[in-house]
């Protein structure tokens, strides 16, 4: 299971509108998993229609995924509903997440349904994937695990990336009304800048080095291809950062919104 910061949610988000093609196979963390958001990170269509784009909006609070035994993944975005309880009636259960819809896909294609915007996007999976390539990646953010059923303050915060990789994998479930033994949780956080990393972003002044000031650059994504002859795509997530010799003056650039109809 994963958790991902109130912080990290925006970020995810706003990195999702970019997000160019990339391959599930080379992204997911784990084979099965469960990410759950500390605050909705959007809406996602839920009841009848709903794998189509209709159906009713719900706030958008957990996603589980699995790999099915044909190769094929299959995605499961979940609501809470907290503000559509109505829609708990029907279903006669109660759950701490509802799914509102699931679809299948080929984990070795790359996903380029929604940057072609094709009719048959899903704009949530841009989001999944931007989490789960986010999640690999040490200067945007921190993985820690720690034992559900351990006293507060007791987390463990020895466990390295590798074996958070594998946190996602979840048991048979049982009843939740007798002892559980403890599980994994990792917590996703976005990693706080450090001077050290704005030094390598910023670069140093050399001899041959010209320029008189710094810039501010947005964050943006860069193309990876890997996997087998390399055919799949893992983007890389570059940050905002300053570029220029560190010790000339900021140059701050001015932005210009325009609003189309």
């Amino acid at each position: 299971m994963y958790w991902v910061s109130r912080d990290m949610v925006g970020v995810v988000h706003d990195a999702a509108a970019g997000l160019p093609e990339w391959t599930p196979a080379a992204a997911v963390p784990a084979s099965t998993g469960l990410l759950c958001w500390a605050r909705p990170i959007g809406d996602v269509p839920y009841g009848p229609g709903a794998e189509s784009g209709g159906g009713h909006s719900v706030p958008w609070d957990a996603v589980f995924w699995r790999t099915r035994s044909d190769g094929l993944m299959q995605l499961v975005p979940a609501s809470r509903l907290a503000h559509d309880s109505g829609l708990e009636t029907p279903l006669e259960m109660w759950s701490p997440v509802y799914p509102a819809h699931s679809i299948l896909l080929n984990p070795n294609h790359p996903r380029t349904q929604e940057v072609e915007g094709d009719p048959a996007a899903q704009p949530f999976v841009s989001i999944v994937g931007a989490a789960w390539l986010l999640m690999s990646q040490a200067n945007v953010s921190t993985l820690r695990s720690i034992d559900s059923g351990a006293a507060p303050g007791t987390e463990d915060k020895s466990a390295d990336r590798d074996t958070d990789r594998s946190a996602g994998e979840l048991g048979p479930v049982s009843d939740p009304r007798r002892p559980q033994p403890p599980s994994t949780v990792t917590l996703v956080e976005l990693r706080p800048r450090t001077a050290s990393g704005d030094k390598a972003s910023r670069g140093s002044r050399s001899r041959t080095d010209a320029r008189t000031h710094r810039w501010p650059v947005a964050p943006f994504w860069r193309q990876q291809a890997c996997g087998p002859g390399r055919s799949q795509r893992k983007p890389v997530y570059v940050v905002e950062h300053e570029r220029g010799p560190r010790d000339a003056p900021l140059l701050p650039k001015d932005r210009v919104h325009v609003l189309r109809r």
